[in-house]
Formats: C-alpha cells, structure tokens, sequence
C-alpha cells in the first residue's frame, strides 16, 4: 500500500534508496564528517581549496571499510618512502568529487595519489587510479584480489613518482 501511494504521488520515481554507484561509494569510501550545522559547500571550490575541505572532514580512521584498510595497508608496503605514513581520504559527496571527479585519495607526507570509484570500468576519469567494485550476493561491497592488487599498485606508483 505505502509504496502504491508513493508511486501515485511519484515520490520515488524508480524505488526507493540511492543510487547503486552513490551507496557503493558510501559503503566503500566512507563519507566526510560535518560540524553540527554545518552543510555540504555546494559551490565551486579550486581543486586546492577542496582537497584542504576534505582534510579537515574525515571520520574516524577505524571506521573505515575492510577494503580500504586492506588497500591502505598494500599502498603502504609498496612504497618507497617509509619515513611517511600514508593516509586515507574519502571525498564522497563534496566538491572534490563533484567538480574534480575525485571520489578519494591517499596521501604521503606533500604527495597525493586520487581515486575514482566504480562500479564498472570506463576509459575516461579525472582521477589518477579508478578502482573497481561490485556488490556481492549479501550486498556488501567487494573488489577481486587481481583488481585490488592492481589498484595498491597503481596508488604505490603515483605516490612514488610524485
């Protein structure tokens, strides 16, 4: 009955819920942390501006996905410069994802290596690394080894060369 009203009024016009490639990217990723009162800056933001946005909004390192500690951990042992932890930063939903099309990235001391999250592969991204992901049978997120060795790897080299 509740969703023949909502179809009635189209209140949802395919379903309930979010996208797929949003929640995937949630579940994933993680989503930055806003002060009480605080919103999402809509506006455009310089690339510089909204990589410092995104800095100062994360949430709790332990909270993270075990994909992303498990990826965080790999990009570590495969960098060169061990002096440096390299850290984690979700984008999801802000003006570094909107306009840069930078779901992510990881970081080295000045260095910085960008993520694009998907749920399939594509030719074109804004990011230095696309990473692929699906759901699997009980709606969790997941990447295959093969894929997620791909991507440490790829995170490794831009951090390494830059």
């Amino acid at each position: 009955m509740l969703k023949e009203s909502f179809a009635a009024e189209r209140a949802w016009r395919s379903g309930p819920g979010i996208a797929d490639g949003e929640d995937i990217e949630k579940g994933v990723l993680g989503a930055p942390v806003l002060k009480p009162r605080e919103k999402m800056p809509e506006e455009y933001m310089a690339y510089k501006d909204a990589v410092a946005w995104v800095r100062e909004h994360q949430p709790d390192a332990f909270s993270r996905s075990k994909l992303i500690k498990n990826l965080r951990t790999r990009v570590a042992e495969l960098c060169t410069n061990i002096d440096e932890p390299v850290k984690f930063y979700t984008a999801v939903g802000t003006p570094l994802d909107i306009y840069h099309g930078v779901d992510a990235f990881f970081a080295q001391g000045h260095k910085i290596a960008t993520v694009d999250l998907s749920m399939k592969e594509k030719e074109n991204y804004k990011a230095d690394v696309l990473m692929t992901v699906a759901f699997d049978s009980n709606g969790e997120p997941v990447s295959t080894e093969r894929a997620l060795q791909m991507t440490a790897e790829a995170i490794a080299d831009t951090l390494n060369r830059a």
